[in-house]
């Protein structure tokens, strides 16, 4: 076999240079993969400031709301506890009308004729 060439020193050279060439060709490709990561990696952190700012104005103007509703006075009517549908029967007994009744209690007059119907239901079973 003439396998006397691997023992030639400029051999030895020509592959110790190659090996240098590839060693480097790939440090050089690790560098600039790395550089490609870090600026996806940077305008990715960019683009979620932004939309974390974005949410934060619209949690902002979200609580602004809810605060607002909530200093307004309500338009919705405090349903009928037990109290105020004893004095709405009572002043039914007394011979009341229905927009009598609602006005004193500030209550719905559909809320009023429908507690009514019941108790007269619930009398006739009884």
């Amino acid at each position: 076999m003439h396998l006397d060439w691997i023992v030639n020193p400029l051999a030895q050279y020509g592959m110790l240079a190659a090996g240098l060439i590839a060693c480097l060709t790939l440090f050089l490709a690790v560098k600039m993969e790395v550089c490609v990561v870090r600026k996806r990696a940077l305008e990715s952190g960019d683009a979620l400031a932004g939309r974390v700012e974005e949410m934060e104005s619209a949690l902002g103007q979200i609580r602004q709301s809810v605060t607002d509703m909530e200093r307004r006075p309500g338009t919705a009517s405090p349903s009928l506890n037990l109290t105020r549908r004893a004095q709405a029967l009572r002043m039914h007994r007394r011979g009341e009308s229905v927009q009598t009744i609602a006005a004193a209690l500030s209550a719905p007059r559909n809320e009023i004729e429908l507690l009514l119907k019941l108790h007269a239901m619930v009398q006739y079973r009884a």
